[in-house]
């Protein structure tokens, strides 16, 4: 499982580069936004790293369906709204 799930993250970011580089002559980024997300990814993927061996896994599960259930109604609502 965790092999699939590297192979899985390695070829998404493969993907996102590639349409990265295709959009980059075609599209203005905001570069300072880009950066703070992308540091702000990095530092949440080294603290999850540490609390995801302290939080049983069904816990984790759990938070991550409800986690899942408030986007959707977040993105519903938007939608619903615009």
């Amino acid at each position: 499982m965790e092999l699939a799930v590297g192979t899985s993250l390695v070829v998404i970011s493969m993907k996102s580069f590639a349409g990265l580089a295709g959009h980059l002559g075609h599209v203005s980024i905001d570069w300072p936004i880009v950066l703070a997300v992308t540091a702000t990814a990095v530092a949440g993927s080294f603290l999850g790293g540490k609390l995801a061996g302290k939080i049983p896994p069904a816990t984790l599960r759990k938070g991550f369906g409800v986690f899942i259930i408030v986007m959707a109604i977040v993105v519903l609502g938007k939608e619903l709204l615009a």
